[in-house]
């Protein structure tokens, strides 16, 4: 949208919206260094349903709306929406752990990122294991992530004995519950 002259602005939930505001000022310097003005990102600060409806029906205004979020978002942009919209389709969001990551904090982070809010659009769906940290992670994981049902391939089920067996979508599959797939891997390739 920058390159066509536009303003490009990024509205969020509340729980977004400090993640937004630091987003937005790292871009906000980028641009300035390329030669555009500061303004061509903005935050829309204001985090209520009536502002993102009134949004929507900036006819003359807002050229496009791109909205990345969960089922209530995508059915009050197609109620209300009176600008153009771009929908995409649902998410999959992974947690990797790394061969050299810290396993204290791994654990922190998948139980966060799986748990707190397990029916938003950014959610963890799926966990991707190294090989080298499996054995020592997982069995940890199983026990913090006991009320979370956990399908996964043949390498994860192999420590984690209460796991299903994951089929091929389940690991694209936006689950927005209490499911999770995992998958232990040797590299990122």
């Amino acid at each position: 949208c920058l390159k066509s002259g536009n303003a490009a602005f990024l509205r969020g939930s509340s729980t977004a919206v400090n993640s937004n505001l630091a987003i937005a000022a790292v871009l906000r310097e980028a641009v300035a260094k390329a030669g555009l003005p500061e303004d061509s990102v903005i935050v829309v600060e204001d985090t209520s349903r009536d502002a993102a409806v009134e949004f929507m029906q900036q006819e003359g205004l807002v050229d496009c709306l791109i909205p990345r979020g969960g089922a209530s978002l995508i059915a009050s942009i197609k109620q209300h929406a009176t600008v153009p919209f771009v929908i995409d389709g649902d998410g999959n969001c992974h947690v990797y752990v790394d061969a050299a990551a810290d396993l204290d904090m791994a654990e922190t982070i998948v139980l966060n990122a799986k748990t707190q809010r397990p029916s938003v659009c950014n959610a963890a769906e799926s966990l991707v294991v190294h090989a080298q940290v499996a054995a020592q992670i997982l069995p940890r994981l199983d026990t913090a992530l006991a009320d979370v049902e956990l399908v996964g391939d043949a390498r994860a089920r192999a420590l984690v004995p209460r796991m299903g067996e994951a089929t091929d979508e389940d690991y694209a599959r936006e689950f927005l519950d209490m499911r999770m797939s995992v998958r232990v891997v040797d590299t990122l390739d």
